[in-house]
């Protein structure tokens, strides 16, 4: 049984490791469509987080078995690489972005952030239930540091919807002023063409 629920727990965090790394990729390939440097700022952040957390998780997996082991279980992520390819799909489709579009596309990011880490609390959890008795003889290795690594990768999904969200919130002020400024210069340029 505990070989069983190893193997199950190194599938899926196998799976994981997969789709953070994609999820890096489809950050960086937002960031390099994206106009506005603040918000590209933000998605490579985010980009380098989900990259990080891919090698964390792959380290996780090499720790557990000395072999990888092809994710055979991957049902319960599924839907997360569906959303992450439909949004992958969507950025792919432009060389660059509206701020519409964006905004758009972080609404969606936000679900997928969501969902990654309602993934991870799943693991947390899993890992906190597979006592060290049973791990510890199969793989040598402690499961102390598995609490505090997914609780820092959920917090940092947390932190990722909250930048998603200042993208939306940056993108309304930065077209706030595109109008002040507009309206402010228009004025001027009339009353200058009236005296030429």
């Amino acid at each position: 049984m505990a070989n069983e629920n190893s193997k199950y727990t190194e599938s899926y965090l196998d799976c994981l490791s997969m789709l953070e790394s994609n999820t890096g990729v489809l950050y960086t390939a937002l960031a390099e469509r994206a106009t506005l440097p603040s918000a590209k700022a933000i998605l490579l952040d985010v980009a380098f987080d989900s990259q990080k957390h891919a090698h964390l998780l792959r380290e996780v997996c090499e720790k557990l078995a000395k072999s990888k082991y092809k994710p055979s279980d991957s049902a319960k992520i599924e839907e997360v690489f569906n959303i992450t390819y439909a949004i992958f799909r969507d950025i792919i489709a432009k060389e660059e972005l509206t701020p519409d579009e964006l905004i758009s596309l972080s609404e969606k990011l936000d679900v997928l952030e969501k969902t990654l880490g309602e993934k991870y609390a799943y693991v947390q959890s899993k890992t906190q239930k597979l006592s060290e008795k049973k791990l510890n003889p199969l793989h040598n290795v402690s499961l102390d540091n598995f609490g505090s690594l997914f609780a820092r990768m959920i917090n940092d999904t947390i932190r990722h919807r909250e930048l998603l969200g200042s993208i939306k919130v940056l993108i309304e002020q930065n077209s706030q002023e595109l109008r002040s400024t507009t309206f402010v210069d228009s004025p001027s340029l009339i009353a200058s063409s009236q005296t030429v």
